[in-house]
């Protein structure tokens, strides 16, 4: 893949001023708890192929061999490249769902969580790179 900036084309109509003027901006549809929508495991893919491909390719170029990574909300999959768990000294994932963590086959452990609840990472400072 050819290394090229790709902000021009993302943000050609941004507006020169912030748009968002209040807490009520980001607002979710369903303020729900998210626990109640994740009772059901979530087996899809929530991002296109192409999109997957860019983020498998920035964390193969970003990510030095050997490194402890979290995987923040992570999923059944991660778009990591194939050979990750082989080259990082470890990957972990934390998810609300922990069926959907069981599943993802490139994590070498798990930590269930519910960040929206308690907004804390449940690992010590300095456990990854």
């Amino acid at each position: 893949y050819a290394r090229r900036d790709l902000t021009p084309a993302v943000f050609r109509d941004w507006p020169s001023d912030f748009p968002y003027t209040g807490a009520d901006d980001f607002k979710r549809l369903d303020e729900a708890v998210d626990t109640e929508f994740y009772k059901l495991p979530k087996l899809v893919y929530h991002i296109d192929e192409g999109a997957v491909a860019a983020l498998t390719h920035f964390y193969d170029e970003s990510i030095p061999d050997g490194s402890d990574v979290l995987d923040i909300c992570s999923s059944w999959v991660s778009h990591f490249p194939r050979d990750f768990p082989l080259r990082m000294r470890s990957i972990v994932g934390t998810r609300i769902s922990d069926l959907e963590l069981q599943c993802n086959d490139q994590l070498s452990g798990h930590v269930q969580a519910d960040l929206n609840v308690a907004p804390r990472l449940p690992f010590p400072d300095r456990s990854f790179d």
